[in-house]
């Protein structure tokens, strides 16, 4: 995947995000058989490993921590 697409689909997830419309990111051939929580967490956390400034991103202990759900993630 070139680094122009991987920007868009970041660009794009943003708002997505922001409105916590997850399903428009989803392969809808899952068929709502996901957990919306978990999955918003999951793109959430995802998000925030790929910012630009690797100062700014969590680190793999705190990933681990938001995937299990001990830490609450703020939205963007």
């Amino acid at each position: 995947m070139g680094k122009k697409v991987q920007m868009n689909i970041k660009a794009s997830a943003r708002p997505l995000l922001q409105k916590q419309a997850i399903k428009e990111l989803l392969d809808p051939r899952l068929m709502n058989c996901y957990s919306e929580q978990e999955v918003y967490c999951m793109a959430l956390c995802a998000y925030l490993c790929i910012r630009r400034d690797p100062n700014s991103r969590p680190r793999m202990s705190q990933v681990l921590r938001m995937l299990e759900g001990d830490v609450v993630m703020s939205p963007i």
